[in-house]
């Protein structure tokens, strides 16, 4: 509930049905209230009526700027429940592992979907640093790479094999099962099992060592299939595309060791996950801008993994997995779900994540995916993110040349402009008073609205650094519901 400068109350609904699409874009300069507004969204979301659960809201984070929302949103939840909010401070470091070629449940090859991003990822791992496209010929080739490290995993070829002691629970459920192994039994084999007899978590678990690994394709771009077409392409560092994709691919396993493992990272259960890449994605020189890209592309793929779920991609599912997926699928199209970036001129340099992003955009409405971007400055948006855009929130006026340019990207009356130059300034003791403009079915509404929290999420959301350090001490000393 927002509230006009009279006093009047200002319903606004994230995802609103009179909005074609959901595409907000809230800026200003830092301790502006951003990440607050993000996080009284989101809560609005998770607390709109008619939903059977909790939606999917996913937020990819620099600093714990949502840590207080996820906490707030844990309390409330009932015991057996709480793992369904998650806040994740990711590090590079094996326990953080992910492994991008994890298919569904069952799923000897990836969807459509989940095909197309790791073309991209890859593509992205092996563009030389400090460049923004790769090697001529290089993403078809990745593309060719990617179908033939599935098949040399599938059930018809060279399947892992089932090896005992390397997961103890798997081992023991098996053992209770009466399931008879030999020298020959594939991980699928185990899937298998897992999932008829009614373990279906412990036949996810079991799917990770099954998959190929981003370390498998050095080696597999070296196979007959690849090398007849590719093999004769050079670079214009002298040597064959191949071997260049297969020194940068090596070298890509040595700067993280987060993609060199199966996956161990999981967070499958959670349906309102933050994951804080502050650590993992510096601002400085062309390495680090290639580390945030990765980084970003990588929790993009892990937080909406469960989004894009359509009948494609179950299609390559086995018979007996059906049923399963099918009602996955039901649920997935009845939620709505929230991808928010905070922070997102962190991206400036990634070519690949902002096109990501766009994509996102443009195929978010059919999905019933909410993209929300935050950053500083208008600048830090591309043109075509603007013009996307539902919803605007402009939160701190900033200087006179800030003021003109959002009046000629928005169109913006001289009234408004002059509310944006007197009253938006960033939160007080009234609230917040931001300009926003929607974009409607019935036309675009330009209004200055004031975002008042009580005590309770006000203390939860903010992300001032004293405010942060005490609420976490209160928490660990009184537990969070009495703090």
């Amino acid at each position: 509930l927002f509230r006009s400068p009279d006093g009047k109350i200002w319903p606004y609904q994230p995802g609103s049905p009179i909005q074609t699409t959901a595409i907000d874009l809230i800026y200003a300069r830092p301790g502006s209230g951003k990440s607050v507004l993000s996080n009284a969204l989101n809560l609005a979301l998770c607390l709109m009526g008619g939903l059977k659960r909790l939606p999917r809201v996913s937020i990819v984070d620099i600093g714990p700027s949502s840590s207080g929302l996820i906490s707030l949103l844990k309390e409330a939840l009932p015991p057996e429940q709480r793992h369904l909010a998650a806040y994740h401070r990711m590090r590079m470091t094996e326990e953080y592992s992910i492994n991008p070629f994890d298919t569904q449940l069952g799923c000897r090859y990836a969807a459509p979907a989940e095909r197309a991003f790791l073309v991209n990822f890859i593509t992205l791992l092996a563009t030389p640093v400090g460049k923004d496209a790769p090697y001529d010929g290089l993403s078809d080739m990745v593309g060719l790479v990617v179908d033939e490290a599935y098949k040399s995993t599938a059930d018809d070829a060279n399947p892992h094999i089932y090896t005992m002691t390397t997961d103890p629970e798997i081992d023991a459920i098996l053992q209770d099962m009466g399931f008879v192994s030999d020298s020959k039994t594939s991980w699928w084999e185990v899937v298998d099992a897992l999932f008829i007899a009614g373990f279906v978590q412990d036949a996810m678990r079991a799917q990770r060592y099954a998959m190929p690994l981003i370390s498998d394709l050095a080696s597999i771009c070296r196979t007959g299939a690849v090398e007849d077409l590719y093999g004769k392409i050079t670079t214009p560092t002298g040597e064959s595309l191949i071997a260049a994709f297969a020194r940068m691919i090596s070298s890509s396993i040595r700067e993280y060791p987060v993609l060199s493992r199966y996956t161990k990272f999981d967070i499958s259960g959670a349906r309102v996950v933050s994951l804080d890449l502050d650590e993992v994605a510096k601002a400085g020189g062309a390495q680090s801008d290639r580390q945030t890209a990765v980084m970003y592309m990588l929790a993009r793929y892990v937080l909406t993994k469960e989004f894009y779920l359509n009948v494609g991609s179950i299609a390559h599912a086995p018979d007996a997995y059906r049923s399963y997926h099918e009602s996955r699928v039901a649920d997935a199209q009845e939620d709505p779900k929230r991808l928010v970036f905070d922070e997102f001129h962190r991206t400036s340099k990634a070519l690949a994540v902002r096109n990501q992003v766009v994509e996102d955009m443009r195929e978010g409405r059919k999905w019933r995916v909410q993209v929300a971007l935050l950053s500083q400055s208008i600048d830090d948006f591309d043109s075509i993110m603007v013009d996307f855009a539902t919803s605007i929130f402009v939160m701190d006026a900033g200087p006179e040349q800030a003021i003109q340019k959002t009046q000629k990207t928005f169109g913006l009356s001289q009234s408004a402009v002059l509310a944006l130059r007197n009253y938006v300034r960033g939160p007080g003791e009234g609230g917040a008073t931001m300009l926003g403009q929607f974009a409607t079915k019935k036309g675009t509404t330009t209004q200055l609205i004031t975002l008042t929290l009580g005590p309770i999420e006000l203390w939860a959301f903010s992300t001032t650094t004293e405010d942060y350090i005490l609420r976490n001490k209160l928490y660990d000393r009184l537990g969070p519901v009495e703090a």
